[in-house]
């Protein structure tokens, strides 16, 4: 009754079987035991961004460093930590977690644009050709110079500054990465003009969560036989031999357009998504893309573990991408 630990891992099984409830009150009583369990603050910290509760989430959620499991480096950097009320005038943001989250939290170098501050932002290399046109505000480099700032923070941590209530997440839910239109407008001459097009993406390669996100070819087949419908791989990595089973045997070819690799490829991915009349994916880079651009988008979620918490719906309605 008294061992933290127990109540966390209890609360963890709850939380992967989709009963957040539960979970939160698990959490909260391992904390009442041990008021340090970092796991414990950072796990109930997702349940509280995903219920709109951003005061006690954004708070929990600094406690990420301190876990164990957290797929992210934190960068060792000798200078303050940024905050809004200081007079820091030279920012460093930094990027954490995969591609789709630093996506998610991109939105928000908009709301730094008019603070009078000089950014620097470093974010994966696949990222930058679309990022430095939506935002030209921010200097994106390779590396950080530590002599030249005078602050940073991780692009996760932005969110405590503006976001306080899902109103102000539904203010940031339209599209705010710009598609490359020249390469929009080169790729439109490979894909058919005479029947719509649907994007699709089944698979996330995500270490810990990525098996528990994915699907088949075969589990979306009464989707994929509907009539006057052209699919389009946005699939990231090799799935030629799935799409040719899967010829095979219904006689349906999943459009691969070769001359974008949906891996490396960001801003050839994006315009291929620009090019669809909508986007069926799970829950990976894929479909980050498409809330950015604004693509009308349907996505598929797993009930409990690999269901992340930033999809808070109203409805069916993504809270974070207005057209998801």
């Amino acid at each position: 009754p008294k061992f933290s630990d127990a109540y966390v891992n209890l609360a963890n099984l709850y939380k992967e079987n989709g009963s957040n409830l539960e979970a939160k009150k698990l959490y909260i009583k391992s904390l009442e035991i041990n008021s340090l369990h970092y796991e414990a603050s950072f796990n109930l910290s997702l349940i509280f961004l995903n219920e709109g509760n951003f005061n006690d989430g954004w708070a929990g959620y600094r406690k990420k460093w301190n876990v164990r499991h957290f797929n992210s480096k934190k960068f060792d950097i000798k200078k303050p930590i940024f905050d809004l009320s200081s007079n820091h005038r030279h920012v460093f943001v930094w990027k954490e977690q995969g591609i789709g989250d630093q996506i998610l939290f991109s939105r928000l170098f908009n709301d730094l644009r008019d603070k009078d501050l000089k950014i620097d932002a470093l974010i994966d290399k696949k990222l930058k050709p679309l990022f430095q046109s939506s935002f030209p505000h921010i200097n994106f480099v390779e590396k950080i110079y530590a002599h030249e700032i005078d602050s940073h923070i991780p692009i996760g941590d932005l969110g405590r500054f503006f976001i306080n209530n899902f109103d102000d997440v539904k203010a940031r839910s339209h599209p705010f990465i710009k598609v490359n239109q020249q390469r929009t407008g080169s790729l439109k001459k490979l894909l058919p003009s005479d029947k719509k097009l649907c994007g699709i993406s089944w698979i996330s390669v995500n270490e810990d969560l990525g098996r528990d996100k994915s699907m088949s070819l075969e589990q979306l087949k009464d989707i994929l036989l509907l009539p006057n419908m052209v699919f389009v791989d946005l699939q990231y990595g090799d799935t030629s031999q799935e799409r040719q089973s899967f010829y095979k045997k219904y006689g349906v070819k999943i459009l691969k357009i070769e001359e974008v690799d949906n891996f490396d490829d960001i801003e050839g991915l994006a315009s291929l998504i620009d090019l669809c009349d909508c986007v069926l994916s799970v829950s990976n880079t894929t479909v980050h893309i498409a809330g950015a651009i604004g693509k009308p988008t349907y996505l598929m979620l797993p009930k409990g573990k690999g269901k992340l918490w930033y999809w808070s719906k109203q409805g069916t309605q993504s809270i974070w991408y207005k057209s998801i």
